[in-house]
């Protein structure tokens, strides 16, 4: 038993010891924030872009540090960065990371990235950046939700257009989970003070390098449908156009029994020219369910 102890001891003495040297190395770091080191003439930041896409590690942060002392940097959130080239995009990082960069020493990482500017092209590899600014405390609460959600890196940039480019909120959706979509519109739509979407539309993303970025054809049009049934009825739900005419339909004359229904609709527009558009869910006797989308 004693043999035993002593085992245990011998193997637990090097591990606190290293625990000790730690703490102690990190009491002699100081702790600051990116922006402020950068201020306060501790550290100099340099950027480029990377080569993987735009929307995920996109930007390459080289953060040297100028001084004589350690430092624990937390990455301030919503850092644009703008290239040297004008026709290319802006990078927006998440931030909220943490890292060390020993005194004297230079750290080059890959930080979690958007694009800025929808109308220009994606980066090509070692595109220099520089910083340019922060993003307001709205694109700070956006980018805390995305990273606290796990939100996929699709419907995050849609999110982010929102906030740079104006695009409208029902661009920001994830066909993969439509609960959490709803709940990141809703949240989005009590920061910019304009009510949730109704509908979503489901864009295609451009990441080749030198390409413009954004499409902005509709290659989706989806739908939640919410209602309640007092008897059986057969229910057709279909999409129209301005001229009453019926150009698809998600189920027709299906039979529904007595009960309460929540349903996931999508139509593929792709080929569908741009205009207003009517969803309707109907019986027989009656329209229950009708709204008017827009595809551009």
């Amino acid at each position: 038993m004693l043999m035993r102890q002593n085992r245990m001891l011998a193997l637990l003495v090097p591990l606190m010891l290293l625990a000790v040297i730690a703490q102690a190395k990190e009491q002699k770091a100081m702790r600051l924030s990116l922006l402020q080191a950068v201020k306060e003439h501790k550290v100099i930041i340099t950027a480029k872009s990377s080569s993987t896409l735009y929307n995920q590690k996109g930007l390459l942060l080289s953060i040297e540090n100028t001084g004589k002392e350690n430092i624990i940097l937390e990455v301030d959130p919503a850092m644009v960065f703008s290239p040297e080239d004008a026709q290319y995009q802006n990078l927006i990082i998440e931030g909220f990371d943490v890292l060390v960069v020993n005194a004297g020493k230079s750290r080059i990482i890959g930080m979690q990235s958007y694009c800025g500017e929808s109308s220009d092209r994606a980066p090509v590899a070692d595109l220099p950046y520089r910083y340019a600014r922060q993003g307001d405390s709205i694109m700070i609460k956006t980018l805390k939700f995305i990273r606290d959600n796990k939100v996929k890196e699709d419907m995050a940039q849609h999110a982010l257009w929102v906030l740079t480019d104006n695009h409208d909120l029902s661009d920001v959706y994830d066909e993969r989970d439509p609960a959490l979509s709803r709940h990141f519109t809703a949240f989005m739509g009590k920061l910019l003070g304009v009510a949730a979407p109704q509908y979503f539309t489901v864009k295609e993303l451009n990441a080749t390098p030198g390409e413009l970025v954004s499409n902005q054809k509709v290659l989706k049009l989806v739908t939640n449908l919410q209602w309640s049934l007092s008897r059986p009825e057969s229910l057709s739900l279909s999409i129209y156009n301005t001229s009453g005419e019926k150009v698809a339909s998600y189920f027709d004359h299906k039979a529904f029994p007595k009960g309460e229904y929540d349903l996931n609709a999508s139509f593929e527009t792709i080929d569908y020219p741009e205009g207003r558009y009517t969803i309707k869910l109907y019986s027989d006797r009656e329209t229950l369910k009708q709204m008017i989308v827009e595809l551009q």
